[in-house]
């Protein structure tokens, strides 16, 4: 009860956080899914709200697992364990109910409430039109607000996710994106030889992959990404290849 109450989240939470072998599989398997390449920052923004996610099930887990939420709508019996969002997640025992005395709510009901310590709280129950009957969601926390933690912690969180990757032989990275190795199209040897054939033509080159693949007829499939991923991985483990392009553009 005391972890549930306590659990927070901080700016050191997504400042010191540790990409796990978990996150690593969930990045690889969402990599499978979409079959598209994805640089650093886009993982990140899929890591981030993976993340998000998980700590608000967890926390509501948690709070399950301590009794219902206590809404001022709701009837509730004696024995039953409730939770009170609005007090820090404190929870307590509910240990009687009567009738309320109030003429413009004559359904109202009473209820004492124990808590640790032995602490008795009455509570109204059965009551319709109360603001607490919406309580506001954990989600309203900027820092489980993925565009927030995107712009105020996404750049470290993709370079410890680059990092991490780079030593995964799952996946591998081309012109700074992203992918499965088990997915890339097979480029065979004659493949390479065309595309040598066609920069000579070319003086030299540089060309662009999507110009290359155009030139040797590479057929591209439902995915011309991934057809345009695996020929610059394959290019950029042959010798006779160099990419020279700028950020951004493959050469």
């Amino acid at each position: 009860m005391k972890w549930c109450r306590n659990m927070t989240i901080s700016n050191e939470f997504w400042q010191e956080i540790v990409i796990s072998d978990e996150d690593l599989n969930e990045i690889y398997n969402h990599l499978l899914e979409i079959e598209t390449p994805l640089d650093k920052f886009a993982l990140s923004k899929f890591f981030i709200e993976k993340k998000i996610t998980e700590y608000i099930q967890t926390k509501q887990a948690a709070l399950d697992s301590l009794g219902q939420s206590y809404l001022p709508e709701k009837k509730f019996s004696v024995g039953d364990s409730l939770v009170f969002t609005a007090l820090d997640n404190k929870s307590g025992r509910v240990i009687s109910s009567r009738a309320g005395n109030n003429p413009d709510f004559s359904d109202l009901q009473v209820i004492d409430v124990e808590f640790e310590g032995s602490e008795i709280r009455s509570f109204a129950s059965n009551l319709p039109n109360h603001m607490l009957n919406n309580p506001v969601s954990v989600i309203n926390d900027q820092l489980l607000d993925k565009e927030y933690v995107y712009h105020t912690f996404g750049d470290k969180i993709a370079e410890s996710l680059s990092k991490v990757l780079l030593d995964n032989d799952d996946v591998v990275c081309i012109a700074r994106h992203y992918f499965p190795r088990a997915l890339l199209f097979d480029i065979n040897i004659g493949h390479l030889n065309l595309c040598e054939a066609v920069l000579e033509m070319n003086g030299g080159g540089p060309l662009s992959t999507d110009e290359l693949i155009r030139q040797i007829e590479l057929p591209v499939g439902n995915n011309p990404n991934l057809s345009e991923f695996s020929l610059n991985f394959s290019l950029e483990n042959d010798g006779r290849f160099d990419e020279v392009g700028p950020t951004g553009i493959t050469l």
